[in-house]
């Protein structure tokens, strides 16, 4: 069969690929913005849930999937958050959890690796968490599928945070998520340029959506600088 092909303008428009990690990111928004309501006992909005939308958008995902049923689990005193096999999710939720509970237990699967949380949660050590392993203990049954990664003792502070820029992209998203929940001011500063500052401008941008502001400026070498006020309130947009 011949192929005529007759040469032309280009035009019309392309519908463009929703982002799975942008979506993925405000996911933890409009958790962090409903946990925030039921804390200071502001009625619920009716309507269509936000998780719900962003699944018929099309975004849903199974770092999605496991960061929501983690956020399920803050309704209890001392939450057991359950991370499957997502990586993300571990290094995202770190500090989250440590700026929402004083006691966090941090579980996955086997095939989950975690020698790599040992320098992020030196990190977060340094700001008052502490991370040991041992406490929890896995039913006989689980232990073929579960296993324990962590347990996180202790609240993060607000202060200065001094970063390598090595740490995991999804660790410092989780960072720039928690430091507006902490009671007093914070910076964020970069030593080298990060990893991805790709992930990091998604998130800022998306708090942002969300009325979290957050100052940006670099250093006399050019590393990224962040002075970010606490006690701000998420507001679903």
């Amino acid at each position: 069969m011949d192929i005529i092909l007759t040469p032309s303008k280009l035009n019309g428009t392309i519908q463009a690929r929703p982002s799975v990690t942008d979506a993925w990111l405000h996911s933890v928004a409009q958790e962090l913005a409903l946990l925030q309501r039921k804390r200071h006992l502001l009625p619920s909005r009716r309507g269509v849930a936000p998780r719900d939308l962003l699944k018929m958008k099309g975004c849903w995902s199974s770092d999605m999937e496991t960061t929501c049923a983690c956020f399920k689990c803050f309704t209890e005193d001392v939450p057991v958050l359950y991370c499957a096999d997502s990586r993300h999710t571990l290094n995202l939720m770190l500090p989250i959890a440590s700026a929402l509970k004083k006691k966090v237990y941090f579980t996955g699967d086997i095939s989950l690796a975690d020698n790599h949380i040992i320098p992020l949660t030196d990190t977060l050590h340094r700001h008052g968490p502490s991370a040991t392993r041992g406490e929890l203990k896995i039913r006989r049954r689980d232990r073929s599928r579960i296993k324990e990664i962590c347990t996180l003792s202790g609240r993060l502070t607000h202060g200065s945070y001094s970063l390598t820029g090595k740490e995991d992209p999804c660790f410092i998203a989780g960072l720039l998520f928690a430091l507006p929940l902490l009671e007093g001011n914070s910076s964020l500063h970069m030593t080298t340029m990060p990893v991805s500052t790709e992930l990091m401008e998604m998130t800022l941008a998306v708090m942002e959506q969300y009325g979290v502001k957050t100052h940006r400026s670099v250093d006399e070498y050019g590393y990224p600088h962040y002075d970010i006020s606490g006690n701000q309130q998420s507001t679903i947009p």
